[in-house]
């Protein structure tokens, strides 16, 4: 068996359950379907969806859950099975990490950015040194490194400016920040939906 994340993107379409299947359909009368067995979250990235009472009884009975967003596709709600809400404590009191731990991740994330940087900025042909040898040291200042980015990032690309500001309105950050914008939301929601999968696990070893 499959476990999809099942993202609906049309606006104003409905989603019902037909024979098995998660059925959705458009305004168009265009008809998508996936068996309901096979997925683990539906994620509602749209506006004006309408869910029948069979298409959330179907994703709830096989232990899937219902991501809502808002009108800036951030997650806002979710509807999960019982036995999921019921044992959300343990859940949260195991998924509790201690603090050398929370900074060990957060290393391995800004490191992580850091060498997507370089990989960026190699694909432009251009060379950072000092990147080169903070990704090779146990900690470095991230924020450093990103000053020292978009000092070569943004003139490799015709751009005057030497920093990153997000208050800036010139077209370079205006399509930065869209982006970020965009990313977070697909991140928000796929750490939403997977965190009640995780939880379910959790709870029944609690």
């Amino acid at each position: 068996m499959s476990h999809h994340l099942l993202h609906i993107f049309k606006h104003g379409c409905v989603l019902s359950k037909d024979r098995g299947f998660l059925v959705c359909r458009g305004d168009d009368k265009t008809e998508n379907r996936i068996p309901h067995e096979d997925v683990r979250a539906v994620i509602i990235a749209a506006r004006g969806v309408t869910l029948t009472s069979s298409f959330v009884s179907a994703v709830l009975e096989t232990d899937g859950i219902i991501l809502h967003c808002n009108e800036s596709y951030q997650p806002c709600g979710i509807t999960a099975p019982l036995g999921r809400v019921i044992d959300n404590k343990a859940f949260l009191h195991q998924a509790e990490r201690p603090v050398r731990l929370n900074n060990r991740l957060w290393q391995h994330l800004i490191r992580g950015k850091t060498v997507n940087q370089l990989k960026v900025l190699k694909k432009r042909q251009l060379n950072s040194p000092h990147l080169e040898l903070a990704v090779r040291q146990d900690t470095f200042d991230e924020g450093n490194c990103a000053r020292r980015y978009w000092q070569l990032y943004f003139p490799s690309i015709g751009w005057v400016a030497s920093s990153r500001d997000r208050k800036q309105d010139n077209a370079p950050n205006q399509m930065l920040n869209y982006g970020y914008a965009v990313l977070g939301a697909l991140c928000h929601r796929s750490l939403a939906s997977s965190a009640q999968s995780v939880g379910a696990f959790f709870a029944q070893t609690a």
